[in-house]
């Protein structure tokens, strides 16, 4: 797990909220001069929960806000939409709940740096989907892009990374997805139905098929059962026409007539040197049974 750091320009907004220093800075607003970020992307969920909660145990940490410089005594959110919303929920219901909320006022900054800063403060506050990741990349390029065309020295995935609290290698897959994976895989990334790394994976391209066949190549050449540059096979009699027919033997008695043993014959065929013709397993076998044959012919006459 990655040590989340924290970005030099709000490490004062978190360290006064964290610690208490510049307690000045820290009022008590109501909740009707607070008004939602229009910059927000993140989802109000489990808001009842979130409210049944604060009903119970109170507001534990401060929203920050900034004054709305468009209306005197309002003020921006930057973090809390969440708990704005529940206790906007507790008073719309009636619960006894107070109107103020404490919240840290920071002071007016740039439309990119507030935006920087609203990011950081939910990213290293809640649990983040990998579609929030995504768009959390998107929004932190767009700022960094933004300085480096100023004239500013960025090096964007180690800033991004430094933001959002990650590694420089989940950077490099983000970045990979929104460099190279299709409009409609990033789309099912932000709506929840893929994963970042399912994602990175479908940007690889897949191996090439092997063909069993090159089209292109001739075809290859039919082997002959039987080698034409060698000499024929002798032709054998399996029967010889000048003896007389052979008897028939029962398998038992087989030696008593034919003294030589199937195994003898079988290992005198396999020492022949029949690597001049071209013989499959059953010209062999054929090849074997007429020379057994010829043998028993032989030794009757």
């Amino acid at each position: 797990m990655p040590k989340k750091s924290i970005d030099p320009a709000i490490m004062g907004s978190i360290k006064t909220a964290a610690f208490g220093s510049f307690a000045d800075n820290i009022k008590m607003l109501p909740y009707q001069s607070l008004r939602p970020n229009e910059e927000n992307f993140y989802p109000l969920t489990e808001i009842e929960l979130l409210a049944e909660d604060i009903e119970r145990q109170g507001i534990k940490s401060n929203l920050v806000v900034r004054e709305d410089e468009t209306e005197k005594g309002k003020y921006i959110i930057i973090s809390g939409h969440r708990r704005h919303k529940a206790v906007g929920l507790l008073i719309e219901q009636k619960r006894n709940f107070s109107n103020y909320l404490p919240c840290l006022i920071n002071p007016a900054k740039s439309p990119d740096e507030e935006l920087q800063d609203l990011i950081m403060l939910n990213a290293t506050a809640r649990t983040i989907s990998d579609g929030l990741m995504l768009a959390q990349y998107e929004k932190l390029k767009a700022i960094f892009e933004a300085k480096k065309a100023n004239g500013e020295s960025v090096r964007m995935r180690e800033k991004i990374a430094e933001v959002l609290g990650v590694s420089t290698g989940q950077i490099s897959k983000i970045e990979n997805v929104v460099k190279n994976a299709a409009p409609e895989v990033k789309k099912a990334v932000k709506d929840g139905k893929l994963s970042l790394s399912a994602a990175h994976q479908t940007t690889f391209k897949p191996l090439p098929q092997m063909a069993t066949k090159n089209k292109s190549s001739p075809p290859l050449p039919q082997m002959a059962t039987k080698n034409k540059s060698s000499p024929p096979l002798p032709q054998m009699a399996t029967k010889n026409k000048n003896s007389p027919p052979l008897p028939q033997m029962a398998t038992g008695e087989a030696h008593k007539v034919f003294p030589c043993q199937p195994s003898d014959v079988i290992a005198a065929f396999n020492r022949l040197d029949l690597s001049k013709f071209s013989l499959n397993a059953k010209d062999k076998e054929r090849l074997l049974g007429m020379l057994i044959e010829e043998m028993k012919a032989a030794w009757k006459t």
